[in-house]
């Protein structure tokens, strides 16, 4: 919480720069971004809205750690979780168990409308449960 200020102040000039256009070679440094600010508490939407416009393109990892993120902002995010949740449980037999766990941490708010991802992941955490702590 510490960098919770100077974050907010550089916030500005990192949404201007997404008004550039980068491409999807841009996403895990996005993701690092979103989880610094999600880390105290701040939230920008044109982060995740980037996110979401590249969705195709995210690595499994960087969608788990979207997923997760827009979890914590709950409502805020729903309608990019909607969207994100047919990927991830597309994915998630790949997912390994820590990142699997953060899908379904970001998910479990709306679990009822998320079926889709934990019932796609469900044979891999019975596998892996001896793994959980």
């Amino acid at each position: 919480l510490g960098l919770r200020l100077p974050m907010r102040d550089m916030m500005p000039f990192v949404t201007a720069k997404l008004q550039d256009r980068p491409g999807p070679e841009a996403l895990p440094y996005i993701v690092r971004i979103i989880r610094a600010s999600g880390q105290g508490s701040l939230f920008y939407l044109k982060l995740f809205e980037f996110c979401h416009e590249h969705l195709q393109s995210m690595k499994d990892q960087d969608l788990a750690m979207y997923i997760y993120e827009a979890g914590r902002h709950g409502l805020r995010c729903r309608h990019l979780m909607d969207a994100a949740v047919r990927r991830a449980a597309a994915v998630a037999s790949r997912l390994d168990l820590q990142d699997g766990m953060k899908v379904w941490q970001g998910l479990i708010r709306f679990s009822r409308d998320n079926r889709a991802f934990f019932n796609a992941a469900l044979p891999k955490v019975r596998m892996q449960v001896r793994n959980l702590s």
